[in-house]
């Protein structure tokens, strides 16, 4: 392995455009320790648990209040990671949300100077999930330096029996398996049974304010109102009537209902890791 060994599951390409989602996937190299849940009574995969992740991504506020307003009247609890200052997150309930921070490094643009401009949004933030989920080893040990628990950039996608891990020490690690901008990308239809939401492992999913609002189910829809600048106007003329992101969302919040399922933030997730027993070991690809 070379002197920087990445974890990658997933990153996007670095173009001068920070709303450009070129998805390419890496293998997922090495870690010295890996997050046991054998002897945990919080092991996700005894305890039915959904986390909410929801990466805000310079979204107009009609559409993050948007969304809000749907979590509020479903008493749902979701991890926001914040991109910039605004008004529709100014009164959210602290009890329901996690603020975390999505930095968006352009040019390998140095993480502190990074945090120095997101940390004021959300002093208290413990998370981390990178735009374009860029990763690599010496950013994850940067990021646990800072004093941050634990990092969520780890993309695998529709992959089960996902456990959180530390690397680098002590960094925690939440590797997740689904977003709804990739899930565009694939010909798999918008239900839950697409994804097998009833295998083990960690359930988290990831969503963004501007495709929930288009109820994006393809790339095309989304760069269409790229094209006309996000103006409401625009993404309510271009909002897909059929199955998509915004469709999925609530067939998945229609289910926690039902089936009574727990809602984490990431948060508690990596709370829980931190009280957990992690034996020495190495996860590899």
């Amino acid at each position: 392995m070379g002197r920087d060994a990445s974890v990658v599951g997933a990153s996007r390409s670095l173009s001068s455009n920070p709303r450009d989602e070129t998805i390419f996937l890496v293998p997922l190299a090495c870690c010295r320790e890996v997050v046991s849940f054998m002897a945990n009574p919080l092991n996700p995969e005894r305890l039915e648990v959904v986390i909410l992740s929801v990466d805000i991504d310079w979204a107009p506020d009609f559409a993050i209040e948007a969304l809000i307003r749907r979590l509020d009247r479903h008493q749902a609890r979701a991890t926001l990671f914040l991109t910039h200052q605004s008004s529709a997150l100014a009164e959210l309930d602290p009890r329901r949300y996690e603020l975390g921070l999505h930095p968006h490094l352009p040019d390998r643009l140095d993480l502190a100077s990074a945090l120095s401009t997101l940390s004021p949004l959300a002093p208290q933030a413990r998370g981390v999930r990178f735009h374009r989920l860029i990763q690599s080893t010496p950013l994850m040990a940067e990021l646990g330096r800072a004093g941050f628990l634990y990092d969520a950039s780890l993309l695998i996608p529709y992959q089960t029996h996902l456990r959180p891990f530390r690397f680098p020490p002590p960094l925690i690690r939440i590797p997740y398996a689904w977003e709804d901008d990739v899930h565009a990308m694939t010909n798999k239809p918008w239900t839950l049974e697409s994804i097998d939401i009833e295998a083990p492992g960690l359930r988290i999913f990831d969503f963004h304010p501007i495709h929930v609002f288009l109820n994006t189910d393809s790339p095309s829809r989304y760069e269409a109102a790229k094209k006309e600048g996000f103006t409401l106007e625009a993404c309510r003329r271009l909002q897909h009537s059929g199955p998509g992101t915004s469709t999925f969302l609530d067939d998945l919040l229609a289910y926690v209902h039902r089936r009574r399922v727990e809602m984490w933030t990431l948060l508690e997730l990596a709370q829980a890791v931190s009280r957990g027993h992690v034996p020495e070991g190495c996860f590899s690809s």
